[in-house]
């Protein structure tokens, strides 16, 4: 995600407000050098793996937690904090255009949460229950303007919903996320199934829990910051 973001905060906004940048290799269009272009398709590239496992990890957090009340909090607390980071690191201005990931998530704890009550159905009402489950997630999350709309969602549920079947749901989620980054980033979101698959189901240090919530907003801070106040590329007020 931090390399992803060093592609899309820094290297995206140098290449289009500073041109040429004469150490990188000569001008490619756009004022875009080609070293320049290859070094952030690469970290985009490499970025792209995060959100599948983000996706994954936060199915993996709804089915164990204790408390799926608290867990939604946590992700309402954390997308209110993150979002003007968000704004300015991605839009360089407080925008309502797109909203941070944490959105994406709460939309697919709703989601997960009608996927749970499905199960409580063995006839036709469970499919009922999950169409309904997961079309309100997408409609949620696109209403909210969440950072990956449907997608997220529909990778959220398949994570679910072949939670028993392990093999099939690396797969089926890596089939996905190399659809939707395909466009861009010729599918590398697909080698998410690599790490997930030498996820051994154990659970990780608590300590470390509230680190990695408050990386999210902290990072896209320190790397507005970096644009803004060391490379001088100004703010849209």
């Amino acid at each position: 995600m931090f390399i992803d973001h060093i592609g899309a905060v820094i290297l995206l906004y140098v290449g289009d407000y500073w041109g040429e940048i004469r150490f990188l290799g000569p001008l490619e269009g756009y004022g875009w050098s080609v070293g320049l272009y290859r070094l952030y398709l690469g970290c985009r590239i490499v970025g792209r793996l995060a959100f599948p496992i983000f996706c994954f990890l936060l199915t993996e957090g709804f089915i164990h937690t204790h408390d799926r009340r608290k867990y939604c909090l946590r992700m309402v607390v954390f997308a209110l904090i993150s979002e003007l980071p968000f704004d300015l690191a991605v839009s360089n201005q407080v925008s309502w255009s797109s909203q941070n990931v944490f959105f994406e998530m709460v939309a697919g704890l709703f989601t997960l949460q009608g996927l749970k009550k499905a199960e409580a159905y063995s006839d036709s009402r469970r499919s009922v229950y999950i169409g309904l489950s997961v079309g309100g997630g997408c409609i949620l999350a696109w209403f909210l303007k969440a950072d990956y709309s449907y997608y997220g969602i529909m990778l959220m549920s398949v994570y679910y919903l072949l939670k028993k079947k392990r093999l099939p749901r690396l797969l089926g989620g890596s089939a996905m996320a190399f659809i939707e980054s395909l466009y861009i980033t010729w599918g590398a979101a697909g080698l998410s199934f690599i790490p997930l698959y030498f996820y051994n189901g154990s659970r990780g240090r608590r300590s470390m829990k509230y680190l990695f919530y408050w990386f999210y907003p902290v990072h896209l801070l320190l790397l507005f910051g970096l644009r803004w106040l060391v490379l001088g590329i100004p703010v849209k007020w």
